[in-house]
């Protein structure tokens, strides 16, 4: 009997200097000082250069290799909301930056028909377009204009013009050309 007790207490002491034990271990707790222990911040939308600010002000460390600062954000892994549990890491998908065009004023193009070119180039500068003229004369007559009067036409473009010499009456063949009369000369073309 006593060489049971004796032997018990050997393997007590025997597992007491092994370090072994009869209680369970405790269970494994993330590493928080790792990373943060907070939720990821909706950086969706904001440049790049903003969303890192954003993201290590929080205490993420933000994974943006090979994008540009003005880079939008299009989403994050892990994504907005998410709880961390301690992890830092962010990665950042973004797109660069769309740019939106804005199309040109328009304005109507003007009726100079029977004008001199001078006048034609006066009333055509008052709407914002050039009267694109290569007439000799200033007093030349304009027959006909490309774009045609009331058609719409970008703010600061060109309109080209038929004209012919002041005193002759500019009049349509059937054709589709313009001809001056008297003399049945064809009307100079003042575009390109």
């Amino acid at each position: 009997m006593i060489k049971a007790r004796s032997l018990i207490g050997v393997i007590a002491l025997l597992l007491t200097i092994s370090g072994c034990t009869t209680a369970l271990p405790s269970p494994s707790t993330p590493n928080a000082s790792s990373g943060p222990t907070a939720t990821v911040p909706n950086v969706d939308g904001e440049p790049l250069s903003l969303a890192v600010q954003t993201l290590q002000s929080d205490g993420f460390d933000p994974q943006d290799q090979g994008l540009a600062p003005d880079d939008v954000v299009q989403k994050t892994d892990p994504p907005a909301g998410t709880y961390s549990a301690g992890n830092p890491f962010v990665y950042l998908t973004a797109t660069p930056p769309t740019t939106t065009t804005t199309a040109p004023p328009m304005t109507t193009v003007p009726n100079v028909e029977g004008d001199s070119i001078s006048h034609a180039t006066q009333i055509m500068a008052a709407v914002g377009l050039t009267l694109d003229s290569s007439a000799v004369y200033p007093t030349s007559i304009v027959a006909y204009t490309i774009p045609a009067a009331g058609s719409m036409a970008p703010v600061g473009s060109s309109v080209e013009e038929y004209s012919c010499a002041a005193g002759s009456q500019p009049t349509e063949a059937t054709s589709g050309s313009w001809i001056c009369n008297p003399g049945g000369y064809y009307a100079n073309w003042g575009g390109q």
